[in-house]
């Protein structure tokens, strides 16, 4: 199959899309191997990050990772690894090079690792995970040694201990005693140890060798019981670099709530506490938001009295809050689905969507399709509510223009193929985002909403004709791998079959 195209089908003109554009541009740098040019932009993007304490005008942590210098679906490990590796040559003493790979390691380790819960993660994803954590870190490590204020290489040293622990060299390196190797092979059994480097071998990694990074002389010493707690003592480095770095307390808050073992009650007293005493409520309530939404995420079956008062009474409370407009769009887009599932009212839970959207500013979107954007598509498909506010098409847009959710795209193929909420028909634009749900699904975990579950959606909205044309798409010659991993695929096939169509 010939891909049409990585980039966005749609114009990107608009000032809001400033980010993308420059990612364009970045991207293609990378490619073509302008490491001169990836220096001054990550340089300039660093430096208006220091004067600047406006989050919401953040390209800087936008761009300086992996993500930022390459599309993954078009681009493979292999070459990815390959250009960041002949950046950090090229420009042995740049702080960014040895950053974003780090950074770069570090999400390996969380795609190895993946989002299911723990009990359901193999011994071979843990131990592969760890192997890239150790190799995050040595560049990390180093990444430190070449700034005076490397926030960033700080911040994923952070991530990686609150979210798999930090590996035990850096550990062995705060007690004095450094290690040379880690993860060696005679530590594992052999069987496991295979099994993890395959592991890795998806990725286009290989298990740690010989480390060779210090400590830099910048770090501050660790305080006592900061052994025990190392996500801790970066949190507070990261602090102490930049203070009021509220999307890091909000991160290092989520680790804090009952659903990563922490106690009730805990993210709220860090929320109330010394580390977050300069915030305002605005960014204090960004803190609490982990807590809240782990309360929120199951709702209350129709009829269920008691539990349906409960849950909305926290809604109530929370939206009555000061908060951003991001995290309104999506605890309005909660309450709306909590208003379609344990409700039963339809028309109030399309009205809350539609409300929720005009938080959304592009090109911001919902932080997963399996939720509020789930329950959006179920009423505008299932119900045929109107958009006549094109609430659900501006959705549908920034997903265009951001090019990087495949069931989300497969709705949008879906829309610009048959001219669906006042959206014109182009089929030439469809077809496209039909070659990008194919490029992209690969990427991402299975989920509950997948492209092939959008499909029957589709079909169970009474477009029995529009849906089979897209489930023709992904499982004929274009899209096998879809086909194979939608588990309603089999459903849709009877029903095609059923109809004649097959």
């Amino acid at each position: 199959m010939q891909i049409v195209t990585s980039s966005p089908l749609l114009p990107l003109d608009d000032p809001e899309w400033a980010w993308f554009r420059q990612r364009e541009e970045l991207r293609k740098a990378m490619l073509e191997r302008r490491f001169d040019e990836v220096e001054r932009t990550m340089a300039t993007l660093e430096a208006n990050w220091w004067q600047s304490a406006d989050s919401s005008e953040d390209r800087y942590t936008f761009l300086a990772t992996g993500s930022g210098l390459f599309d993954y679906a078009s681009i493979d490990a292999a070459l990815r690894l390959e250009l960041l590796n002949d950046w950090s040559d090229a420009y042995p003493g740049s702080y960014h090079a040895k950053q974003i790979i780090g950074h770069y390691y570090f999400r390996r380790a969380c795609d190895i690792r993946t989002a299911a819960w723990a009990s359901d993660v193999g011994d071979d994803q843990w131990v592969a995970a760890h192997m890239a954590c150790v190799t995050a870190a040595e560049h990390l490590l180093k990444a430190m040694a070449l700034s005076e204020r490397p926030a960033l290489a700080a911040e994923t040293m952070m991530q990686i201990c609150q979210y798999l622990g930090q590996p035990d060299f850096v550990d062995a390196l705060f007690r004095g005693s450094p290690v040379e190797k880690t993860m060696r092979r005679e530590e594992f059994e052999p069987d496991l140890y295979d099994a993890a480097c395959a592991q890795l071998a998806r990725h286009g990694l290989m298990p740690p060798g010989i480390v060779t990074a210090t400590l830099p002389a910048s770090l501050p010493p660790l305080k006592e019981d900061e052994a025990e707690n190392p996500g801790f003592y970066w949190l507070r480095y990261c602090l102490s670099l930049r203070p009021r770095w509220s999307e890091i307390l909000a991160d290092y808050a989520q680790y804090l709530s009952p659903k990563w073992g922490g106690g009730d009650g805990e993210v709220e007293k860090f929320a109330t506490g010394p580390l977050c005493s300069s915030l305002n409520e605005q960014e204090r309530n960004s803190i609490r938001w982990s807590a809240v939404h782990d309360s929120l995420t199951d709702y209350p079956q129709p009829g269920d009295v008691r539990e349906i008062a409960a849950r909305r009474n926290i809604f109530e409370i929370w939206l009555a809050r000061d908060l951003s407009d991001h995290l309104r769009f999506i605890s309005l887009g909660k309450y709306a689905n909590f208003t379609n599932f344990s409700l039963a009212d339809g028309e109030l839970a399309h009205q809350r969507h539609v409300e929720s959207v005009r938080y959304c500013k592009a090109p911001g979107t919902y932080p997963a399709v399996d939720g509020p954007f789930r329950d959006f598509t179920n009423l505008m498909l299932i119900k045929h509510f109107d958009d006549h506010e094109g609430a659900y098409a501006s959705v549908l847009q920034t997903a265009v223009r951001r090019f990087d959710e495949p069931t989300m795209l497969t709705v949008a193929a879906f829309a610009w193929q048959f001219g669906m909420w006042d959206i014109k028909a182009d089929p030439a634009i469809a077809t496209q985002l039909i070659d990008r749900t194919v490029q992209l699904e690969p990427l991402y975990e299975p989920d509950e909403f997948t492209p092939m579950h959008a499909c029957r959606m589709i079909w169970d909205g009474g477009f029995q004709k529009e849906s089979t044309y897209l489930t023709r798409a992904f499982a004929g010659g274009s899209c096998p791998g879809i086909a194979a991993k939608g588990r309603v695929q089999p459903v849709l096939a009877e029903h095609i079959c059923a109809s004649g169509q097959c």
